[in-house]
């Protein structure tokens, strides 16, 4: 551990805990004077690189105190410890510990008095929630951050649920110009929880879609529980108010004057900024289209044209997807306001975004070499919900085959498994996106899981409900099949492939259809000198 790696000195440590040093001898009530600071906080054993603190929390089937010696011989700076366990270490761990009379709630301590440095350092906070898009516009916003050259956190993967949020903030530096933080849930009441700790300045709620409706019952109630996150915001100063970016819509998804209204309940200085496609929007998407990209192998382009308030603005995403475009533009919305009055800036940051690429497993797309065959896989492996995977089955439609090298129509494959957390009427969400992707263009359709093989039974027995895809079907129709596992739609799709083939893969991340994925890449390993 370095001075230059300290992210909490032993003041901030004992100011933010709210206890001094303490009689260690008789009584331990605070930090060990062998604790200087910490480069970080960690609650996973494996992850000590050196200098972190251990947070040892008791689960039902593990104990983290049992890990104690472990991280502590591995280089770490210290652990909390329950203070009626710090007497079953040696002294030389001891010499290590911070009692803790509840861990989870020191933890908040914590993260509460880091977010009070943050911002008297003067450094903005925005939390980014939605049903669709989250993690695309984090990743969005955070490349820009970084090509700006701005000090900033970013919350890692999987961190964004009551306790991944506070743990991200204790690993974020008290000097930060920006902290993006990824807010996730699937019941009521935890972004409330989230919210009281990060209270951001800026929230983006980029939709509200079906995921989680099994827990939360309609989509008013999705709405709602989004909404949570938009009642504890930074609002002590007038001259800079909090922020509510929102989608607007029309029909069975528009919440933005639900959503708006109740921010500014509570918040009446505070500014509300519509983003969608609508001529009533203040970030609009007027058009996004593919363009075959000029300096890559296969890959092209999104070219998008928007309006940013006043301003008219045509840019390039190294990606595809509507969807993305609309991503693009919460992001660039809550960058505006991470700099306020820099409007100009939104030109730089546009021209940044150019070169950002999705992440592993949402939507990103690779040209692979398998023996003589050339294909092009796009992975949407990550997740899956009722509105990612019409816009899925809608790009897939209209992939532009680059460099594929042929002049005849590359077939397209869909690679469709079960989605998750949809509540009572999961079979009918799955009848729909089926239905849906038999009418899509797709000249093979993979189903795996025993949602997704329902409702392909089902569309045999009793045809399609009528719901189209645009463009309609020109080719032949698409030939289905259906798989209880992963394994059996590999073996199936290593028959059928053949050269100029573009699959895409989608479904929800407990289904491991990535294991797909990864097969096509390691058979284009296989194939590389």
């Amino acid at each position: 551990m370095t001075e230059n790696n300290i992210i909490w000195s032993r003041e901030q440590l004992a100011e933010g805990l709210g206890h001094d040093l303490g009689d260690w001898v008789r009584d331990p009530v605070g930090i060990s004077s062998d604790i200087t600071g910490a480069t970080g906080f960690v609650i996973d054993s494996r992850q000590i690189n050196g200098g972190e603190i251990f947070l040892p929390l008791v689960g039902k089937n593990q104990d983290g105190h049992d890990y104690i010696e472990q991280v502590i011989k591995n280089g770490a700076a210290g652990s909390l410890c329950l203070r009626d366990r710090v007497k079953n270490y040696s002294p030389d761990i001891q010499k290590k510990l911070i009692a803790s009379d509840d861990v989870m709630a020191d933890i908040k301590k914590l993260a509460h008095s880091r977010r009070k440095e943050i911002h008297k350092n003067r450094g903005k906070v925005l939390a980014i929630t939605g049903s669709v898009g989250k993690t695309s516009v984090k990743e969005m916003v955070a490349h820009v951050l970084e090509k700006s050259g701005k000090k900033y956190y970013k919350s890692p993967a999987n961190q964004n649920n009551t306790l991944g949020v506070p743990l991200c903030l204790l690993n974020s530096p008290a000097d930060i110009k920006a902290g993006v933080y990824e807010c996730g849930m699937n019941h009521a009441g935890e972004l409330r929880e989230i919210g009281e700790t990060l209270c951001p300045d800026i929230v983006i709620i980029t939709n509200i879609r079906e995921n989680h409706i099994g827990y939360l019952g309609s989509l008013r109630g999705i709405a709602k529980a989004k909404g949570e996150l938009l009642e504890h915001m930074m609002d002590d100063n007038p001259f800079d108010p909090p922020v509510a970016i929102l989608e607007k819509t029309s029909g069975q998804y528009d919440f933005f004057n639900l959503l708006s209204g109740e921010f500014k309940n509570r918040h009446p200085h505070g500014e509300v900024i519509s983003v969608g496609e609508g001529d009533f929007c203040d970030v609009r998407l007027k058009s996004a289209r593919a363009e075959v990209s000029a300096d890559a192998e296969y890959n092209f382009n999104i070219s998008a044209q928007f309006k940013f308030f006043a301003r008219e603005l045509n840019y390039y995403l190294k990606t595809h997807g509507k969807h993305q475009a609309l991503n693009s533009l919460f992001a660039l919305a809550g960058l505006r306001y991470l700099w306020i009055d820099e409007d100009a800036a939104v030109v730089q940051h546009a021209q940044q975004l150019s070169t950002y690429g999705a992440p592993s497993g949402r939507g990103n797309s690779e040209l692979l070499k398998i023996g003589n065959k050339r294909i092009v896989l796009i992975d949407e492996s990550y997740n899956a919900a009722p509105a990612s995977m019409k816009a899925a089955l809608q790009n897939l439609v209209n992939y532009v085959e680059p460099a594929l090298g042929s002049s005849k129509k590359a077939r397209k494959i869909a690679i469709l498994g079960d989605m998750k957390e949809l509540g009572d009427k999961e079979l009918e969400y799955h009848k729909e996106i089926v239905d849906i992707a038999q009418r899509s263009g797709a000249y093979y359709l993979i189903f795996v899981g025993h949602l997704m093989k329902q409702a392909w039974e089902h569309f045999l027995l009793h045809g399609s409900a009528g719901t189209v895809v645009s463009p309609p079907r020109t080719e032949d129709p698409g030939r289905g099949m259906a798989f209880d596992n992963v394994d059996e739609a590999i073996a199936e799709l290593n028959k059928i492939i053949v050269r100029y083939d573009i699959i895409m893969v989608k479904a929800s991340k407990a289904m491991g259809l990535v294991k797909i994925v990864k097969h096509l890449q390691n058979k284009a390993n296989e194939n590389q000198p």
